[in-house]
């Protein structure tokens, strides 16, 4: 599979291997169950930005207007 990011004017395509993401996560999370693997992503890191960014694109669509975002702190 892939997929391409835009950015400057210019585009970018990514080729990755297809797989299954959710089999993926699940096995990573269960591994940390276990003890034999740790958290990939930090929590609060990961969660905060990906929040703001759904909650830009809820105030986009509600406004028909483009969002910043602003990272806090």
């Amino acid at each position: 599979s892939s997929f391409s990011i835009r950015a400057d004017n210019q585009t970018q395509v990514f080729e990755t291997p297809a797989v299954d993401q959710f089999l993926v996560e699940t096995d990573h999370f269960a591994d940390c169950v276990r003890g034999r693997s740790s958290i990939a992503l930090d929590p609060l890191r990961d969660a905060v930005p990906n929040a703001l960014a759904i909650d830009s694109i809820r105030l986009a669509a509600a406004s028909g207007c483009r969002v910043e975002i602003s990272q806090p702190g």
